[in-house]
This record gives C-alpha cells, structure tokens and sequence, in this order.
C-alpha cells in the first residue's frame, strides 16, 4: 500500500488512542481541530433494505475453501507444506479451526490435479508422476473432511489419460479409483473434473466426458442418497465456452462452477485497488451473465465459484492475506450471494499468499474471521440493499442466523477519512449488535474486533467473540469492515 494511505490509517487509529496533553491551551487548540476534522469527516449514507420479499438464496455452506496440490518449489515460500500430499491433517488446531466454519464444503483442486495418478490396480504409472495419489493418503483426506465436519469435494484428474487434447479421456485410472472410494465406503460430497480446461479441452468434448463420469458415478453409487454430486467445469470465466458445454451437458450437473479473480499478485497496485469501488464491481460485472447462462442452460443445477481469491498468481504476500484484503472478500461474498450463489469457495484454507490459516503457525489471517462471522450471522436469505450518499460505503442485507426475523448487515467503508452515519429505513432499528473489525495497519495480520485482539488458543478455541451492542445510530468508522446484527427489526417474509 502507499505510504501516504498507510499513514492516514495510522494517524486515524493513533488520534483514536491519544492520551491527555498536559498543556491547557494546547488541548483547547487541539480540540478544536479535532472538533473541525470531526464535522468535516463525518458523512451520511442512506441504506434502504427491502424486507417484502428475499431477492436470493445462498446456501448453510457458502462459506467454503480450498486445498491445493502445488509442491513446496512453486513460488517458493508460498505454498511451503502446503500441498494436499504432504500438509498435516492430524493438527489439531487446523481441524479445530476448520471446524468452527463447519458446515462447509472443502474443495481439493488446482491446476496440478490434471496431472494426478491414483495409485489403485495395475500399471498406473505413479512412479513417473510427482503427483501420486495412494488410496492410504485418499482415507487421510476423508478422515479430515468428516472430523471437521466438512462436505468434501474432491476435483478429478481429466487430461493424464487423454492422447491429445480433443481426444476422448481414458477413464480406467479414474474409474478404478471412484470403485474403491464406493467399495470402502468413503464419503464424498461431490466430484469435479478437470481445472480451468477451457484452452486446452473443446467444450464439445468436455461435454461429453461429463455425461461419461456422470454415468460411472450412478452405476458405483446406485443409490441417490449417497450419490456424490457431479460438479464442474471449474472454468475461467469464458461465456462461449460455457454456454457450449452445457447445452451438452447441463442437465447432468448438480452443480456449475467457475473461478474468479479480479486482482493480479504480481500487480504492485494491488492494495490501492482493493480500496476503490471500480475495482470491487468488477466481481458483479463478471458474475452476473455466467449466472445467467448457468441459470438458463443449467436451471436445476447449483452455482458456485470454486476458486477465488482478491488475486491470482498465489495472490499477493502482506495483501491478500491481510487486513486489506477483508475489504475485497466481504463485498464480494456479498455480491455473489446477491447473485444467488450457493458455494463460495476461497482459495485457500492453507496455502499460497491469500490462504485463510498462516501455513506454518495454523493461526488465522485476519480473512478468517470474516468468514467465520459471515456463517454464523449472515442467514441464507438476501435481502434488497440500496446504499445512497456515497460509493465509498458498502452494505449487503441477509436475513439473520441469530434470530427469527432479525437482519444482518454486512458493511463496509473504504474511505480512509470519512465516518459513516447510517440512516437504515425498511424496518426500524432498535438496538443492534455490532461487529466491527480493525486493525493497526491496512497490511497487518492481525485483527480487532470492536478494538479487541482476536486470538485463538494453541489449541484453536475460540476467544469471546462479544458485540458492542447499542441503540444509538448505527456509525462506521473509516477503513473498517464488518457486521450489524438488528435482532429486533421483526421481519416477516
């Protein structure tokens, strides 16, 4: 970030804390700046919710993430013990910490499952990969979805075992490796095939490789009830391609998948623009016409975005996995779910330079804690939220987890100067529950909630999580993220 930005925001949280000055006439003087500073800085907004309808339904685990397979040699340091072949999924405080964002789906994939051998039946060929599922590692990742109370969702390999790229795919090694997940008795939520293929595989073919799985899965699984789903394309969003696939193969998915990443890692404006409303947008501009085709082409299946991040190239070290990057990851779950997405899956849980838990220490980024207050407040009902007054504040309305009736507000102020009054009409606001996260830098990892330290346990218990509860007007201070719980709006829909 800018230094000039940085120091706004540490001359904000330091005026917060100043201490008495011992000079009379300097505190009058100083008063009366800050009196002015006060007035000048201080702007209203107008927030109308429409509490007569629900405009979309998200899901209980749209809060989701992601494993990957990447090696420890891949932009190194950021994926150090990180891949799914080699991270610890006995530590106690990864599943501990996992499972307080239960539930949720757990995503395996990336662009090196295209290259995965299962290590099942004859003549495999896993000694020739660096990427060589055995089935005793494939109980070890199952073992970890079902102890933290996750639906696993598991991404299969389609180009190792095609002759060339708009040849059919060979499904023996993978056919072999769904029989014995069903012969043991393993739980699966679903199952994807390939990654971000759509340079590389014809949609036509795609298409029909999809009606392929999608029969071995019924015939391992007959019945319903325990059926893993059929999940896919996970493409970069290409409408074209999508729209061809899926007129082939639409009706055979129980969900459609995309990735999304509206930043670049390697881009060093990176942290201005996580802060400007133009940049944001760009998460609505590109979700709403694959929403559109999905919804026409795909009517019974779910939508999700199976891999996202504020940027891609493993994101961007001391941005994406930062305070900073909170900004980005609130509004776009808020958009998305707008959109009537049901799977919002982050990349990553661990691993790369925007995961949600620090790869080496298993303590939260401060993204974790948005994604943990979003699951427990956020319900899955989306409310209609206008917000008049200025571009700079941002608000999305749910109905409540916490009680029948209640409203949840998501909110944001990417202003580095201005406090937010807001005028909330649709209900009336009596008392509210306030969640409001800070920190002492725009790039720190660590996170205040309501001026308190978030700090888990060794063992990865929870500290008190406590609103600021009020009946004054409802204020946003500048750069600061989070959620407004109104228990007492009486919505009835």
């Amino acid at each position: 970030l800018s230094r000039g930005l940085g120091d706004v925001y540490k001359r904000q949280v330091s005026a917060q804390s100043t201490g008495c000055l011992r000079d009379n006439k300097m505190k009058k003087i100083f008063a009366l700046i800050f009196f002015i500073i006060a007035v000048t800085n201080c702007g209203k907004v107008t927030l109308t919710v429409k509490t007569n309808s629900i405009i979309a339904r998200s899901s209980l685990t749209y809060i989701s993430f992601n494993f990957d397979w990447h090696l420890n040699n891949e932009e190194y340091p950021a994926w150090f013990d990180s891949s799914i072949l080699s991270l610890d999924l006995t530590n106690p405080r990864l599943i501990s910490l996992a499972k307080s964002l239960s539930p949720a789906k757990l995503r395996i994939g990336g662009s090196e499952a295209d290259e995965v051998i299962y290590d099942i039946g004859s003549n495999t060929g896993c000694s020739s990969t660096l990427f060589c599922l055995t089935m005793k590692r494939w109980e070890e990742i199952v073992a970890f979805a079902d102890a933290a109370g996750l639906d696993l969702v598991f991404g299969l390999n389609a180009m190792n075992g095609r002759s060339q790229n708009s040849g059919r795919f060979n499904f023996t090694n993978l056919s072999n490796f769904l029989a014995y997940t069903a012969e043991n008795r393993l739980r699966v939520y679903g199952f994807e095939f390939g990654n971000e293929l759509q340079t590389k595989v014809p949609a036509e073919v795609m298409g029909s490789d999809y009606l392929q799985l999608r029969k071995i899965i019924n015939n391992y699984w007959p019945s319903q009830s325990s059926r893993p789903k059929l999940i896919g394309p996970d493409e970069n969003p290409d409408e074209s391609y999508l729209a061809t696939l899926l007129k082939i193969c639409g009706s055979a998915m129980d969900a459609v998948t995309y990735h999304m990443y509206i930043g670049y890692g390697l881009d060093p404006r990176l942290p201005e623009q996580i802060l400007e409303p133009s940049f944001l947008d760009q998460s609505r501009s590109i979700g709403t016409p694959i929403t559109k085709i999905i919804s026409s082409l795909a009517p019974n299946a779910e939508i999700w975005v199976g891999e996202t991040a504020a940027a891609w190239h493993s994101g961007q070290d001391q941005t994406t996995n930062t305070f900073l990057s909170g900004f980005w990851y609130l509004d776009q779950l808020g958009t998305l779910a707008t959109l009537g997405h049901k799977g919002f899956c982050r990349q990553t849980l661990v691993g790369g330079y925007y995961e949600l838990l620090n790869k080496t220490t298993k303590y939260p980024n401060p993204d974790y804690w948005s994604a943990l207050f979003w699951h427990r407040f956020m319900g899955v009902g989306v409310l209609s939220a206008t917000v008049d007054g200025s571009n700079m504040f941002r608000a999305y309305a749910h109905c409540s987890n916490s009680v029948r009736g209640g409203v949840t507000l998501a909110v944001i102020n990417l202003s580095s100067n201005e406090t937010f009054d807001i005028d909330v009409t649709g209900f009336t606001v009596d008392i509210h529950h306030d969640y409001i996260f800070t920190s002492n830098s725009l790039r720190s990892q660590e996170m205040f909630l309501n001026g308190k330290q978030l700090i888990v346990s060794p063992s990865g218990e929870l500290p008190p999580l406590d609103p600021v509860i009020s009946s004054n007007p409802i204020t946003v201070k500048p750069l600061s993220y989070g959620y407004i719980d109104i228990p007492t709006a009486k919505v009835q829909i």
